[in-house]
C-alpha cells in the first residue's frame, strides 16, 4: 500500500471585539488585539492580567482545600509532636480516624536522601515524570531547609508503575516513617493509603489529577500516565517531552477551563482516607484555577509553610545553609543547596532574581518558582491565567539560575540563558529531565537538581543528555517501523493498532502520538510487557509533556494481581486519540480482552494477553463509528496577513504574547498566492528549506520550512504558487535583519489554465 496522507482543513477565527478600543486602552496594535481575542482573553481585567500580570496576581495558596491542615500537620511533624487539632483527617473515606503515630527514625539507604533531625520522619513519594521530579525537589528542599527529618521515594516506571503502591507503603513502615507526603500522585490510591493508615502513618496527599467518582469507573481501570501532553498534540515529529493531555484518574480529563471538577454532579467523589488532601480538582475546593500542575501545588504548600514563620522549633528562625546541609544524604550522593540563608541575620533570600511583587523583596519560596514553571510547561498545562504568570516569571529565573544541575543542562544543550522560552523547556530541557524516568530512574534527574558539586553535576547532566539522545534515536526507529506497518497493510483501518516487540515500554505513547499526527487516526502501540511483582502495570506511561505528543498523566497501578501469569505473554501499550474518538470509552467496550486499562478521551494505556491482539484490533475497528470527516485535521488561523503589511515592530510586539505553548499557541497567519522563485535545502540532516518568494504585487518575501527537505522539494518547485500558514520572525545574519515567514503548512495551487 502506498503512503497515507492526512487531510487538513484551514479554519480562520472570526471572533469579534472592539479591537481599536482595546489597542488604545492597552497600548497595542489592533492586530495584536485581534490575536489576544482569539485566545479567549475577554474583558479589560483579563487583558490586563494577560499582558501585565505579576506575582501579585497569583492566587492565595490558602484557598486550596486542606492546605492549612497540611501545613499544621507538617509543622507539628517538624517540631516532633502530634497535635490532634493540626492533624485531623481530611473529609472523605476514613474521616474521623485518628491513627497512632510513632516517632520516626532516619534511615539512610540508596534512593532515600534525608536529614536526621529531631522531628518525626517524613517521606515524600513523587512521580517519575518532570512534574513529579520538580514537585519532589520543591518539597524536599523546602522541608529540609525548614528543619524536617525528610527523605523521598520515586516509583520506578517499569517495576512500580505510576504513583504510590503497596510496596512503597510497606517499605515506609519498615523504615519507621511517620508521615507520607505524596506529590503529583495519590488522589486515586485509595487502598494504598488505607493500608498506610492501618499501619499508623499520617498521610498528606498533594496532587492535581482528576478525582475518581462512584460512577463510570470500570473495575481495575486505574489512571496511567506518560507521553501525550504537548508535543504529540502540538508539534508532530519534534523531540520534546510528550504532550497531549493530562490523564485524569479513572476516565476523566481536565478541560483546562476550570470546569473539570467532575463529569457529573450527581456522582460522588471517591477520596483516599488521607489526613489532608490538597488537590484543586476536588469539588469542594474553592481554588479559582484548578488547572495547575503537581509542582505548583507543592509550590503553594511550601509558600504557606514559610509564611507560617516559626518552622524551626529550636530557634524561631530559618536554618542556615550550614545547618541544613549537615546530615543530608548518604555517602557518595550529591546534596541539596538548601537555600541561601544569611547566618548573621537569619533572613532567607531568593536564590535567583528579584520578586516581581510590587514593593516587596524576594521571599524564601521565590527560588522554587523556576521549578514550578519548568513543571507547568513540561506537564503541558495550559498557559492561561495563573500558569502563564508562573511560567513568565519562572523563565526569567531559569535564565539566572544558581541550580548547578539546570546550569549544566543549559550549557550542554548550547542554550542562551538570556533567551530561554517555553519551547526550550518543553523540547530541550524537559526531555532531558524526563529521560531518567523513561530509560533508567527519575532519581537521576532529581539528584541532578539537588547536586551542589559542579563536577558531579556535569557528569549527571551528560548522562541525562546521553539518555535523551538515545531515547530520540529509539523513538525514530520505532516510529519508522510503526509507520511502515501501517503503510504496509493497515492504512485502511480506522483505528491503528501496531505491535512493536522491540519497543521500550516508555516510548509506546510517544510513537502512538507520532502515528496519530502522521495518519490522523486514533493509534495504539503495543510492546512486550516486562511484568514484576506478579502483575503488569497498565499503561505505565506516567507523565511527560511537551513535544512528541504528550503524556497520559497518571500510570496505571502495579499491584500484582496476577496479570503476568506463568506461561502467558502479555503486551503493554499506550494510545493517542483524535477529538472525535473517546479512547477510554472505546476501551470499556472491549474490556473483556484487557487485563488492565485506564485513560481519558485523548490518551490511554492498557495491558492484554498476546493472544488477544488480533481480536482487540478487529473489535476496535468493528465498533468504530468514525466517518471520513472525523479524520480531517483542523488548522486554526488568526487571520490573513499579507507579507506586505508585516513590520519589524509588529514582529517584536508579538513577543508580548510569550510564553507561548499549550493553550496560548503562537499566532498563525495566512498568505495567499506566493510564487516560489528559488528554494535551497540546508542542515546536516537536510531538514531546513529556505525559500525566495514573491507576492502578486511583486513584493519579495523570504520563507523557511523545518522538516524533511527531500519531501518538501518533491512537492514544491520553483515557479509554483503557494498558499501558506506562517509565523513571522526576524532572521539576523552578519548584522543584517530580514523579515521571514516560518511556514507551518502550505498548499501548492494548481497552475492557471
Amino acid at each position: 500500500m502506498g503512503s497515507v496522507t492526512v487531510s487538513t482543513q484551514w479554519m480562520i477565527h472570526t471572533k469579534k471585539a472592539d479591537f481599536d478600543g482595546i489597542a488604545k486602552r492597552f497600548g497595542t496594535s489592533s492586530l495584536l488585539a485581534r490575536v489576544i481575542r482569539n485566545r479567549d482573553v475577554v474583558g479589560d481585567t483579563a487583558i490586563e492580567k494577560y499582558l501585565q500580570g505579576t506575582l501579585d496576581d497569583l492566587y492565595d495558596p490558602h484557598l486550596l482545600k486542606d492546605l492549612d491542615k497540611a501545613v499544621g500537620i507538617l509543622r507539628g511533624k517538624i517540631a516532633g509532636c502530634d497535635d490532634a487539632s493540626m492533624a485531623g483527617p481530611a473529609d472523605g473515606p476514613g474521616a474521623g480516624q485518628v491513627a497512632k503515630r510513632g516517632r520516626g527514625r532516619a534511615v539512610a539507604h540508596p534512593g532515600h536522601e534525608g536529614r536526621a533531625g529531631a522531628g518525626r520522619k517524613i517521606r515524600i513519594v513523587g512521580d517519575y515524570d518532570i512534574d513529579g521530579v520538580c514537585a519532589t525537589y520543591i518539597l524536599f528542599t523546602a522541608l529540609t531547609e525548614l528543619g524536617a527529618d525528610v527523605d523521598y521515594e520515586i516509583p520506578d516506571r517499569i517495576r512500580d508503575g505510576y504513583g504510590i503502591n503497596m510496596q512503597i507503603i510497606e517499605e515506609a513502615h519498615r523504615d519507621q516513617v511517620d508521615t507520607i507526603l505524596t506529590c503529583d500522585n495519590g488522589i486515586a490510591a485509595i487502598e494504598e493509603i488505607r493500608r498506610a493508615k492501618e499501619l499508623g502513618m499520617t498521610v498528606i496527599v498533594t496532587d492535581h489529577h482528576e478525582v475518581r467518582t462512584a460512577q463510570g469507573d470500570g473495575e481495575g481501570s486505574h489512571a496511567l500516565g506518560d507521553e501525550s501532553r504537548y508535543g504529540d498534540g502540538g508539534a508532530p515529529g519534534a523531540d520534546g517531552l510528550d504532550g497531549g493531555g493530562d490523564l485524569a484518574p479513572h476516565g476523566g480529563m481536565a478541560d483546562g477551563d476550570g470546569g473539570a471538577k467532575g463529569d457529573a454532579a450527581q456522582d460522588s467523589e471517591i477520596l483516599p482516607p488521607a489526613d489532608a488532601i490538597v488537590n484543586p480538582k476536588q469539588r469542594a475546593c474553592p481554588y479559582p484555577f484548578p488547572e495547575i500542575c503537581g509542582a505548583v501545588v507543592a509550590f503553594k504548600l511550601v509558600q504557606a509553610l514559610y509564611e507560617a514563620g516559626d518552622c524551626m522549633p529550636e530557634a524561631g528562625g530559618y536554618f542556615t545553609k550550614e545547618d541544613t546541609v549537615e546530615g543530608i544524604g548518604v555517602a557518595g550522593d550529591c546534596v541539596a543547596e538548601a537555600g541561601d540563608c544569611v547566618p548573621e541575620s537569619g533572613d532567607c533570600v531568593a536564590e535567583a532574581g528579584a520578586s516581581a511583587r510590587s514593593g516587596e523583596g524576594p521571599t524564601p519560596w521565590d527560588k522554587f518558582l523556576e521549578f514550578a514553571a519548568i513543571a507547568t510547561v513540561g506537564d503541558v498545562m495550559k498557559l492561561r491565567d495563573e500558569n502563564r504568570i508562573i511560567v513568565k516569571e519562572g523563565l526569567k529565573r531559569v535564565g539566572q539560575t544558581r541550580n548547578l544541575g539546570l546550569k549544566k543542562l543549559i550549557e550542554l544543550n548550547s542554550l542562551d540563558p538570556e533567551r530561554l522560552t517555553a519551547y526550550h523547556i518543553g523540547f530541550v530541557i524537559g526531555p532531558c529531565l524526563n529521560a531518567g524516568g523513561r530509560l533508567q530512574s527519575a532519581k537521576l534527574s532529581l539528584r541532578l537538581l539537588l547536586c551542589k558539586d559542579a563536577d558531579e553535576a556535569q557528569r549527571m547532566a551528560e548522562d541525562l543528555k546521553a539518555l535523551n539522545d538515545s531515547r530520540k534515536e529509539m523513538t525514530e526507529r520505532g516510529s519508522s517501523e510503526a509507520a511502515a506497518q501501517v503503510e504496509g497493510g493497515r492504512g485502511g483501518d480506522r483505528v491503528l493498532v501496531v505491535y512493536l516487540p522491540g519497543c521500550h515500554e516508555s516510548l509506546a505513547g510517544i510513537i502512538a502520538g507520532r502515528l496519530r499526527e502522521r495518519f490522523g487516526k486514533p493509534a495504539f502501540v503495543l510492546t512486550d510487557a516486562h511484568a514484576s511483582g506478579g502483575g503488569a502495570s497498565a499503561g505505565g506511561d506516567g507523565g511527560g509533556a511537551v513535544a512528541d505528543g504528550g503524556g497520559d498523566g497518571a500510570g496505571a497501578d502495579s499491584d500484582g494481581d496476577g496479570a503476568a501469569g506463568a506461561g502467558v505473554r502479555y503486551l503493554k501499550g499506550s494510545g493517542r486519540s483524535i477529538e472525535a474518538y473517546h479512547m477510554f470509552n472505546e476501551l470499556v467496550k472491549v474490556q473483556d480482552l484487557l487485563t488492565k486499562f485506564g485513560g481519558h478521551p485523548m490518551a490511554a494505556g492498557l495491558t492484554l494477553p498476546m493472544e488477544a491482539l488480533p481480536e482487540f484490533r478487529r473489535r476496535l475497528n468493528a465498533n468504530c463509528t468514525l466517518e471520513e470527516k472525523d479524520f480531517v485535521q483542523k488548522r486554526w488561523i488568526d487571520f490573513e496577513l499579507p507579507s506586505e503589511y508585516l513590520t519589524e515592530s509588529f514582529v517584536e510586539e508579538l513577543k508580548r504574547l510569550e510564553p507561548c505553548g499549550q493553550g496560548n499557541e503562537r499566532p498563525v497567519f495566512a498568505q495567499r498566492n506566493l510564487v516560489v522563485r528559488n528554494l535551497e535545502i540546508f542542515g546536516k540532516n537536510r531538514n531546513v528549506v529556505k525559500l525566495d518568494m514573491v507576492t502578486n504585487s511583486g513584493f519579495a518575501t523570504k520563507g523557511i520550512w523545518f522538516g524533511d527537505g527531500a519531501t518538501f522539494a518533491s512537492s514544491v518547485r520553483a515557479g509554483d504558487k503557494l498558499d501558506v500558514l506562517y509565523y513571522p520572525d526576524i532572521n539576523e545574519f552578519r548584522g543584517a535583519r530580514t523579515l521571514q515567514l516560518t511556514l507551518k503548512d502550505f498548499r501548492v495551487k494548481p497552475p492557471s489554465p
